[in-house]
This record gives structure tokens, sequence and C-alpha cells, in this order.
């Protein structure tokens, strides 16, 4: 089985009082579950609810041929 996980979600930085969004985006296809979960959790340490917002996630499975 592979995964196609994609994802977004924008981060409010904030140097020196001035306020720009900085946006966080995945779109890889992966091989395994293990894997799958490393990219999730890495993509995710980032997020702070206090600072981001506008989290989008998708996880697909997407067969594959064995003969």
């Amino acid at each position: 089985m592979r995964y196609h996980l994609n994802g977004h979600f924008v981060e409010d930085r904030v140097p020196d009082g001035n306020h720009f969004p900085v946006h966080h985006t995945i779109d890889a296809a992966i091989e395994t579950f293990t894997e799958l979960q490393d990219r999730y959790d890495s993509f995710l340490s980032s997020y702070n609810p206090r600072f981001c917002y506008g989290l989008v996630l998708g996880i697909s499975e997407e067969p594959t041929l064995v003969e």
C-alpha cells in the first residue's frame, strides 16, 4: 500500500513587531506506514495552535500492484 500525504497551515510570525504569514505545506508520496507516521509527525512538529491556523491534512491510500 502506498500513501499520499498533503497538508497546509499558516504560522503568524512576529519578528520586530511586524506580522507576516509563513505557509507550511507538504505533498508527498510515501511507501510505508512507518514513513507516513514520521513525515506526519515532522510536519506537525512546528504547528503551535497559539500562532498557527488553517490546518488542513489529507491522507489517502493508493493500492500497489504486486505480481
